[in-house]
């Protein structure tokens, strides 16, 4: 990438210029906050090794949120389970995610993706990411990936999503697509050290 000067970046307002940038900040040394939420897929298929990975980083993920984030962590199985409530104290939130296990049958991944963008509200800092860890495969959603990206994408939520299977990953294309078209990032994760 090239870096920008701040001297590059003009204000055209009707085909005039009307002004020029004075500085330019990273976000974080910004002061504004950010809305994010890490949805977990809790199904058996994640059992052992893989939501073994994801307790050793979702911690990480919490902990590096400064005070004017807000951050909510939920897992999605045959149900979606709000294990870290924006509103849960942050002395509180290891041990609320030591208790996160696979559950249930099956992966209502559209399904939790929809609950977790329904947590999204206008009280909280205005950018918003949903990071999604997921192996990909969706079974018995009452909704399509379809809805996920029209809400997404309706509500200006940035998704990035992690592959994380112990299979050849024939599902991982799904979350490539939902990264893809809402702006995010994907990648692919074989265990912890790659989350």
């Amino acid at each position: 990438p090239v870096p920008a000067k701040s001297a590059d970046l003009k204000l055209f307002w009707q085909g005039k210029e009307v002004g020029t940038a004075g500085s330019i900040r990273p976000f974080d040394r910004t002061g504004y906050g950010i809305t994010a939420i890490l949805a977990l897929d809790a199904s058996g298929s994640m059992r052992g090794a893989p939501i073994n990975a994801i307790h050793s980083t979702i911690s990480r993920f919490v902990n590096q949120a400064r005070s004017q984030d807000k951050v909510e962590v939920i897992t999605f199985a045959d149900d979606t389970r709000y294990d870290v409530p924006f509103t849960a104290p942050r002395s509180a939130l290891s041990q609320e995610l030591d208790t996160v296990q696979a559950r249930g049958k099956f992966t209502r991944l559209y399904d939790g993706l929809l609950d977790a963008l329904n947590q999204f509200n206008s009280g909280q800092p205005p950018r918003r990411q949903l990071v999604v860890i997921s192996d990909g495969h969706d079974e018995g959603s009452q909704h399509a990936l379809a809805d996920v990206i029209l809400k997404a994408k309706s509500m200006s939520v940035v998704i990035d999503s992690i592959g994380l299977n112990r299979d050849n990953g024939k599902f991982l294309v799904t979350l490539q697509q939902l990264s893809d078209e809402t702006g995010g990032t994907y990648r692919h994760a074989e265990n912890a050290d790659d989350l």
